[in-house]
């Protein structure tokens, strides 16, 4: 049953409970980690014992100053994009060229910026960022017409299971793309 996340409670042990006091096993939400994570609501997270569907370890993988990171442990790898920090000598020498500048937390294309020696395209604007920010080296998106599109992967272990297709107008992914997931049977 949905309820607003202010209705959650919390036992004297720290286990969540609905509004009639019932304690929650499982719960979906849909506010970002990055962005519970600062409220109160987050300190009896870990010790709860509810399931959440989405795992709080998407906090890291979402988290875009992990790109710097393997970049710096895997440079050169043909899946990853020369990526720094927006303030490192490095980062200020690759935003002289065309490059995306992206909040450490942001979303669906929320305050990513792309230049080509000049602000070219920038998405809506959210307020994220004040954590800071990365410099990625620019590489368009495949397009279709007017359409750009960003393929998404889902590998377990060492095996793929799925992909999306997510396309937009806009050369920067938004909350309103058209998404087509696939599933790989077999």
């Amino acid at each position: 049953m949905p309820h607003n996340i202010s209705a959650i409670g919390v036992t004297e042990d720290g286990r969540f409970t609905d509004p009639d006091g019932y304690r929650i096993g499982a719960l979906f939400k849909l506010c970002p980690w990055a962005d519970m994570l600062r409220e109160s609501f987050a300190e009896p997270v870990a010790a709860s014992e509810t399931l959440f569907l989405e795992p709080a370890w998407k906090a890291i993988l979402s988290n875009k100053a992990m790109l710097p990171l393997l970049w710096e442990r895997n440079e050169g790898h043909p899946a990853l994009l020369p990526t720094f920090f927006e303030y490192a000598p490095e980062g200020r020498e690759l935003a002289r060229g065309p490059h995306v500048r992206k909040p450490f937390f942001s979303r669906e294309g929320s305050d990513i910026s792309l230049y080509d020696g000049n602000l070219r395209h920038r998405g809506p604007d959210e307020g994220y960022g004040a954590e800071g920010a990365i410099v990625q080296a620019y590489a368009p998106l495949a397009r279709s017409g007017e359409n750009h599109a960003v393929i998404g992967s889902w590998i377990v272990g060492d095996e793929a299971v799925a992909i999306s297709i997510r396309e937009d107008a806009s050369p920067i992914t938004r909350d309103l793309a058209r998404f087509l997931p696939h599933v790989i049977v077999g």
